[in-house]
């Protein structure tokens, strides 16, 4: 990376989670020679609504303010949803590549299941369910930025199917489970990988591929 250009990553969490679940991410990120904001945000307590409202000033302030050259944003599972509200809310954003580790794009089976027993605790969990017409899948299902997704093999709150996006530019499948993904050494070199090079695979070992799309076990 050059000293020249002085490039941000924010890192966001998921539901239940906070600066300590992404803090491994957010300090293997730095050390690939990025500026990293580890955000917190009220995932429980609030409705989705209520945090996409507060995130999108704070994103508006931290671009106006920054003086960075490129702001990404890395986020796992509900992060992820947030980061698309946000950019649906005010697209002029100027966020370049963005990684999401699990997002629950069509709706999370588990949270449907949850959701008649502590969705009165937590708004964001009805809002997350696949079910039709639930918040989540109202979402536009495009964004304009470079959109990478990492994904666990075993998941079990957030399956494969359920993660899918319009125009991803690439997918990777690891073996972990949902909650483990921002632990992982293999998913920070992935998250830098597609930052750098917006691919998954480093850029001196990719190999042309014609859809744009490719999974990988390791």
């Amino acid at each position: 990376m050059s000293s020249r250009k002085r490039e941000v990553v924010i890192v966001l969490h998921g539901l239940g989670g906070s600066r300590w679940s992404n803090w491994l991410l957010a300090r293997r990120i730095a050390a690939a020679g990025y500026e990293v904001e580890n955000w917190c945000y009220p995932s429980v307590r609030c409705s989705i609504p209520t945090v996409v409202d507060e995130m999108t000033d704070r994103f508006a302030r931290f671009a106006e303010s920054s003086g960075a050259d490129s702001i990404h944003v890395v986020a796992h599972s509900m992060g992820g949803i947030v980061t698309r509200a946000v950019l649906a809310a005010k697209p002029e954003l100027p966020i370049d590549r963005t990684v999401m580790l699990a997002p629950p794009n069509h709706g999370s089976p588990a949270a449907t299941w949850f959701a008649p027993y502590v969705g009165w605790l937590s708004p964001a969990i009805v809002e997350l369910s696949d079910c039709e017409g639930s918040y989540v899948r109202c979402l536009p299902p495009r964004l304009r930025q470079d959109v990478g997704l990492i994904l666990a093999a075993y998941d079990k709150v957030v399956p494969v199917e359920s993660t899918s996006l319009d125009a991803v530019r690439d997918v990777v499948t690891v073996p972990s489970q949902h909650g483990l993904l921002p632990f992982r050494r293999d998913v920070a070199e992935y998250c830098t990988n597609f930052l750098k090079h917006g691919q998954f695979a480093a850029a001196d070992a990719a190999e042309s591929v014609s859809s744009g799309v490719f999974a990988a076990v390791r």
